[in-house]
């Protein structure tokens, strides 16, 4: 067989009459223990299939978490709760098994979805060379329990490119850069050094993301001092922003203009601490 799929027998007796119970487990075998790479500005991810089950995927995105998923080619029946422990590869015969958590399944892709210290230490246990595995109730026979394990084998390399490419990460998620908003002084146009930082992160995100098709960028002011003034001011803080999104290298057929003057305020004009939310250019990012 191309993968350890092996069933001990567990005698069990229920009142007088005898059945089998199984242990059904997956593994990758020893010869085609693989973990593959993938990297990107927005996401880094390294696998492992699981023959006979599905595979393995730890996954990071931009501004996001660590997580561990884990697909199936067959999906549950219902809901349930697995165990995650970790067991020494061969070589490592001395060490003890390890408990890690108890996680939860469902019934759509991914079956399992494990996240942030739990994933960052299933990615530890890898690194140190030992086994981690899910045990849970079959879904499909009732009695028999089911054992998918991950391998070690040949991790090290995938680790060291999925480290690198983390450390490579642009800094923000969609939802972040979709809702970004850079703030100006009373009366100026300038962009500030706080603003020029979040037009740096969003204009990163836009040259990394082909599933962008167009950012606004929405200017706006608040109400002190005379409106057609105002109006002017949110469009020159508007064009202040593209521009430098220009020179940042975003294509200027994904950059869209606006400006609204005073007329959408998103706090009160009434005192200076809402005054200074509403004197803002908003970036929004459609996908």
């Amino acid at each position: 067989m191309s993968y350890f799929r092996y069933i001990v027998a567990v005698l069990a007796i229920l009142t007088t009459q005898s059945s089998y119970a199984y242990i059904l487990e997956y593994a990758p075998a020893l010869e085609q223990a693989q973990w593959s790479s993938a990297s990107s500005k927005l996401r880094c991810k390294i696998s492992q299939s699981i023959p006979g089950y599905g595979y393995a995927q730890f996954i990071r995105y931009a501004g996001k978490p660590l997580n561990l998923l884990i697909y199936s080619e067959e999906k549950p029946v219902r809901s349930g709760k697995a165990w995650l422990r970790s067991s020494p590869e061969a070589w490592k015969h001395n060490t003890a098994a390890r408990e890690l958590g108890v996680v939860k399944y469902s019934t759509r892709q991914p079956i399992f979805s494990i996240k942030r210290q739990l994933a960052q230490r299933t990615l530890f246990e890898l690194e140190q060379g030992m086994s981690p595995y899910l045990y849970f109730k079959d879904w499909g026979v009732q009695g028999n329990e089911v054992r998918v394990a991950m391998s070690s084998i040949k991790f090290q390399p995938a680790l060291e490119k999925f480290r690198a490419c983390t450390a490579e990460l642009i800094q923000y998620d969609y939802k972040t850069a979709s809702n970004m908003k850079v703030f100006f002084p009373g009366g100026g146009v300038a962009l500030t050094q706080a603003a020029i930082d979040r037009l740096d992160a969003v204009a990163d995100y836009l040259l990394h993301d082909s599933e962008i098709n167009l950012a606004y960028i929405e200017g706006h002011s608040d109400s002190a001092g005379e409106q057609g003034k105002n109006f002017e001011l949110s469009k020159l803080r508007a064009e202040a922003a593209y521009s430098y999104l220009l020179r940042k290298g975003v294509p200027e057929n994904k950059l869209k203009l606006r400006y609204y003057g005073q007329r959408r305020p998103v706090a009160s004009n009434k005192t200076a601490a809402g005054r200074a939310k509403n004197r803002r250019v908003a970036l929004r990012l459609v996908k």
